[in-house]
């Protein structure tokens, strides 16, 4: 029980989400004032209206999640929390309402199986964001690009600067590796999340094909490609299916 409440008391608004457009901005502070207030309904269409503005963040989408969380919509928070995921990656918080709601989902026995090896890039891109292993790729390569030159044209400085060249080029060689990793989970590999409280899964883009199994709300799984308002959504190498696009949300 101690556990319980302690991982509810996680589920705290962010302050700031760092938008410059006053009108979003205000949008914000009146979802937050309405989150702290219990008005959780008028929190979720603060947050909203702010997106409808073409605007987002991670601390926005964290407060969004926290929001419909305490709706009871495990979907809709986790779709929320996954996409914070992209900009906050480091943060506790959001980690843990993340581990939270992902825990109260029913299948959670279907989520992408992976080998451990192959599975080790993606964790540790996770990290941080694409950005930032782009931007630590540059500096170890311009770190080695620096030493190289030294070792190049000063003889004398070579024993010293083996060692830190060769650092350099690790560094910079892990970092593109977890770049690549990190574009392909954040910017390329699309995936989804259903909102639904219930979807029955098909064999084929509409009710006329057959019911294969049943999806319920929080499940995340790889989205394929769409067909008249149908989804293929891959919950795993075995089994994948078509749901209406309108029971999953994008992450």
């Amino acid at each position: 029980m101690k556990r319980a409440a302690l991982a509810l008391a996680l589920f705290l608004p962010a302050a700031s989400a760092a938008l410059a457009d006053p009108r979003a901005d205000a949008l914000f502070r009146e979802g937050n004032a309405a989150y702290r207030e219990g008005r959780f309904a008028e929190a979720v269409d603060r947050y909203s209206q702010v997106r409808s503005l073409g605007l987002t963040s991670g601390p926005l989408e964290y407060n969004l999640g926290n929001a419909h969380y305490r709706l009871g919509a495990i979907g809709k928070a986790t779709a929320c929390y996954r996409r914070a995921l992209r900009s906050l990656p480091r943060d506790g918080d959001l980690r843990a309402n993340l581990s939270f709601v992902e825990a109260r989902t029913i299948d959670q026995t279907l989520a992408p199986s992976r080998l451990v090896l192959l599975d080790v890039p993606s964790r540790l891109a996770s990290r941080l964001t694409w950005r930032e292993w782009l931007v630590a790729g540059e500096i170890a390569y311009g770190a080695a690009l620096a030493l190289a030159a030294l070792f190049l044209f000063r003889p004398s400085l070579r024993p010293r600067l083996r060692a830190p060249l060769q650092g350099a080029l690790v560094v910079f060689g892990l970092a593109l590796l977890l770049f690549l990793a990190a574009v392909r989970d954040q910017a390329i590999d699309r995936r989804g999340c259903v909102i639904a409280g219930e979807v029955p899964v098909r064999s084929g883009p509409g009710p006329r094909f057959t019911e294969e199994f049943v999806l319920h709300q929080g499940t995340v799984g790889r989205l394929l490609r769409s067909a008249e308002g149908w989804t293929l959504l891959r919950i795993s190498p075995e089994l994948e299916g078509w749901v209406p696009s309108s029971a999953i949300e994008e992450i």
